[in-house]
């Protein structure tokens, strides 16, 4: 029986890579890894509003990743400014450890950069 080595070379390529894939740890290759608001301070179901900050739970991010708008909660201003462990950037890689979703990852585009997380 001949042993078959197996290599991490994808498929599909983007032009300028070559050669296998290399792992790393999600420590190295970012500057912060946040998990969302708990607590005291977490927004109650009245302090939800029709609009303002966006406040994105599991449920925002649809399996391919992409935000899905009618599901995005608000929160006032106010409410955001408190909420500071959180708070989104442009580019920013969000991945759901909880709910439905659990592994869809998305990204903060400019529809959400001013807005917020919560914790599932």
């Amino acid at each position: 029986m001949v042993a078959v080595e197996k290599r991490s070379v994808p498929e599909l390529r983007f032009p300028r890579f070559e050669g296998e894939w290399e792992a790393y740890s999600l420590g190295t290759s970012c500057t912060k890894i946040q998990d969302g608001n708990y607590g005291a301070e977490y927004p109650k179901a009245n302090e939800f509003i029709d609009n303002g900050v966006p406040f994105l739970t599991s449920k925002a991010i649809g399996d391919d990743g992409k935000i899905i708008g009618s599901k995005i909660d608000y929160i006032s201003n106010e409410k955001h400014m408190v909420l500071k462990k959180a708070q989104l950037k442009l580019y920013d890689v969000l991945f759901t450890n909880r709910g439905a979703n659990v592994g869809a990852i998305g990204f903060v585009d400019e529809s959400i950069a001013h807005g917020n997380i919560g914790h599932n």
